[in-house]
């Protein structure tokens, strides 16, 4: 069975224009936090210690620990998520996570394949080993501890994350850098040196591109709309013609062509438009009821009307447009010229018939 499948534009239009928006505020803006960030709070002071010695393992090289079981790193951040990262080790080290006020969460930074070895350092490169990406983009808070029962903690790095059309003022420390996602949190190496006038570029940059994708999509939704126009226009169309080009029911025949009434010839008599040209019958029957109803012999004495210069067409005829013209404005249609010498003989006869004592008519050839 055929389906005839309409589609709304203005459903369409709206639908197309959702997903544009849609994907506009999908993407994301990630923002990373060093270790020595002035942003995280560290307490007490000095129980928080950085490593001198840049190791490779480390995001920017360095990472801070602590020994103290008081010792706390404080964050406060707005955004939808947050992730931290550090190195795995090849001793038991762990840290506390507590988000906004939340009983600590111990996140386990050693390497199980190389604990117990001989190597008591950083065994796996620095990587996100928590986050919570499920935040509403508004202010949160983050604390790291020591867990009660380890003795040692470390802490590299954060990332948080914004809406990538929230605008972020970052600190003046070149440790602090972002850059735009769209990507679950991954792993991630940047320079030390990365100056807040790129940040400014890649939001603008992405901007940029958001405006450039929402104008593409309205064009494309006027595109689609004018395309479905003409389609119903040229559907409409072939529907008129099919109409009008089918046999007509149960008899297998095309339709009957246009009468000559439905065209217009532009002819112009008495006032009214004539739409066709009548038959000579038509005429002839005119004629016999402007005359009382009665035949009209072709060699009446009344000849040519004035005005319309006898023969104008092969074999002495009359034209029909004007046998229409004269019709239309009232008069009797010009019947056929005669000859001189049939004029005559026919004005004898009569004269011959009106002196005939009997009332007889005389006529060429013997009485009638």
């Amino acid at each position: 069975m055929k389906r005839n499948i309409k589609f709304n534009p203005r459903t369409l239009s709206l639908g197309l224009l959702g997903w544009i928006t849609l994907g506009a505020w999908a993407q994301t803006r990630e923002v990373q936090v060093d270790e020595n960030d002035p942003s995280i709070s560290y307490l007490p002071a000095g129980s928080w210690e950085r490593s001198t010695v840049a190791n490779a393992m480390d995001q920017g090289g360095h990472h801070m620990t602590t020994f103290d079981p008081t010792a706390t790193a404080t964050f406060t951040f707005t955004g939808t998520g947050i992730a931290f990262l550090s190195p795995l080790w090849g001793e038991t080290i762990a840290i506390g996570i507590a988000l906004d006020g939340a009983t600590p969460i111990r996140v386990d930074l050693t390497d199980p394949a190389a604990l117990g070895g001989a190597e008591q350092g950083s065994t796996q490169p620095s990587a996100i080993r928590w986050s919570d990406l499920t935040l509403t983009n508004t202010e949160h808070t983050v604390v790291f501890s020591m867990p009660a029962g380890d003795t040692l903690s470390v802490l590299d790095m954060l990332i948080y994350y914004v809406p990538d059309t929230t605008v972020t003022t970052t600190t003046s420390s070149s440790s602090t850098t972002t850059r735009s996602t769209t990507r679950s949190p991954t792993s991630t190496s940047n320079n030390d040196t990365a100056s807040s006038s790129g940040t400014k570029d890649k939001t603008g940059l992405t901007i940029a591109i958001a405006v450039v994708c929402a104008v593409g999509g309205l064009l494309l939704i006027a595109l689609l709309l004018l395309f479905l126009r003409r389609r119903a226009l040229r559907r409409r169309e072939h529907a008129a013609w099919l109409k009008n080009t089918q046999p007509e029911e149960g008899t297998g025949l095309p339709p009957p062509p246009v009468q000559m009434d439905e065209v217009d010839d532009g002819i112009r008599a008495g006032g009214r438009r004539f739409k066709s040209i009548p038959s000579r019958k038509s005429l002839l029957d005119a004629s016999s009821s402007d005359f009382g109803g009665g035949p009209v012999s072709m060699y009446s004495d009344f000849g040519t009307p004035a005005g319309y210069g006898g023969e104008t067409t092969p074999g002495g005829r009359t034209s029909k447009l004007r046998n229409v013209v004269a019709a239309g404005q009232g008069g009797v249609p010009p019947l056929p010229t005669r000859r001189s010498e049939d004029v005559q003989t026919q004005q004898t006869a009569t004269r011959s018939s009106a002196a005939s004592p009997t009332g007889r008519k005389f006529m060429f050839g013997g009485e009638s």
